[in-house]
């Protein structure tokens, strides 16, 4: 059986609602502008879905121990990743980790020039805030599903970083004086 993902009509819906309460009812316009931040709308939608979906709860009497729930051990998943990584499913994983915020450093860096520790500190609180999520929805089901991962929070900085810098780098290059030909 196939089922549509969660993110599809919760990313109708909310461009269906912001475009009615921002436009105050009025024509629908769809700028340049507009359109990255239905993008970026859409983007959150998966986000949520793909971090916090599907979770399962635990039959009574289950238990797991704390390993199933948390990795603070910092490097030791991104190690476990490299050594296996003809594992598809692993790899996957990892460059997913490296790629999550990649649109939120693209997005956010559009219009502004943001610092390097503010956009660090952005990076870090965002994953934080995933992870933490993760964590906390893992103590209500009592089931370990998705792992709070000190890893994760590496691999999501590094890669927000990462954008930022090769985004920053093509802004740059935009706003130079064109030569005159």
């Amino acid at each position: 059986m196939t089922t549509i993902p969660l993110s599809i009509p919760m990313t109708i819906l909310f461009v269906v609602v912001f475009e009615l309460v921002y436009l105050g009812f009025k024509k629908f316009n769809i700028s340049k502008s507009t359109l990255g931040t239905y993008m970026f709308v859409a983007y959150l939608a998966i986000l949520t879905e793909v971090v916090l979906l599907p979770f399962n709860l635990t039959a009574a009497g289950e238990t797991y121990p704390l390993e199933a729930y948390l990795q603070i051990i910092p490097f030791q998943t991104i190690l476990f990743y490299l050594k296996n990584i003809p594992n598809l499913h692993l790899m996957i994983q990892f460059l997913g980790n490296v790629v999550l915020l990649v649109p939120f450093a693209i997005y956010i860096n559009r219009f502004k020039n943001i610092s390097v520790l503010k956009n660090i500190v952005l990076a870090l609180g965002i994953s934080l805030i995933i992870e933490i999520s993760q964590g906390i929805l893992n103590l209500i089901t009592q089931y370990p599903n998705n792992i709070t991962d000190i890893d994760d929070v590496i691999l999501n900085v590094s890669g927000y970083v990462l954008a930022w810098l090769i985004f920053s780098s093509f802004k740059s290059d935009n706003n130079r004086p064109k030569p005159v030909s």
